[in-house]
């Protein structure tokens, strides 16, 4: 019970603090300097997960538009993380790859074409729903990104769902992540291709450089 109340204080919060509100089904990283690039993810809200089989887990996805398929997933949260967990993503551009402190799988894009977007997913009683509706049976709306200003995070992701009943209420269960140094809407695209622009230009600047030296 005290890990519910926390978790409605600080959802509570969250909401009062919100800014821009809107739904979305995908983000990109921000933080895409070539140096030290990284996301976080804190687990803030979880409610009614003793009601559900396995816990809850959380993922973020790469998904083909084009195909409407799921081409690359990264574990965030497992379903025994508690609240306050946290997870740094450190992003390769360079390589087109992502690695995550609390996981061994990560994100390997370098092969893949496509028209990219990155997601959040839950998983729980052995189905998986996603942020973009039309990963979900009958392109239901089940996962919520939405644009946050609190302590840092940009993001929330999150989800809540009837999962039985008792006494003739509805029993439900759902998670809340917050997410820092991303943006909503966009295609990795767009991220990949200006960082790579940037790291071919400071190249040339260094040479620039060097070349004024030996002139």
């Amino acid at each position: 019970m005290k890990k519910l109340l926390t978790g409605l204080a600080l959802s509570a919060t969250l909401l009062a603090s919100t800014a821009n509100a809107g739904l979305f089904e995908s983000f990109i990283p921000t933080d895409t300097d070539g140096f030290q690039d990284q996301s976080g993810a804190f687990l803030f809200v979880e409610y009614g997960e003793f009601f559900t089989s396995n816990g809850i887990s959380h993922s973020w996805y790469l998904t083909d538009t084009n195909t409407n398929s799921v081409v690359d997933t990264m574990d965030i949260f497992g379903p025994s993380d508690d609240l306050f967990a946290g997870t740094t993503v450190s992003w390769d551009f360079a390589n087109q790859t992502a690695t995550s402190s609390s996981s061994t799988n990560g994100f390997d894009w370098s092969g893949l074409s496509g028209n990219l977007e990155l997601g959040a997913a839950f998983s729980y009683n052995g189905d998986t729903i996603y942020s973009h509706d039309s990963l979900n049976p009958g392109n239901a709306d089940l996962v919520d990104i939405e644009q946050i200003s609190f302590a840092g995070f940009n993001l929330e992701a999150s989800f809540s769902d009837t999962v039985g009943s008792f006494f003739g209420l509805p029993l439900y269960a759902g998670q809340s992540v917050a997410i820092s140094n991303v943006a909503a809407g966009g295609t990795f695209q767009e991220v990949s291709a200006p960082t790579t622009l940037a790291i071919f230009g400071l190249g040339l600047l260094g040479l620039a450089r060097v070349a004024r030296r030996q002139s």
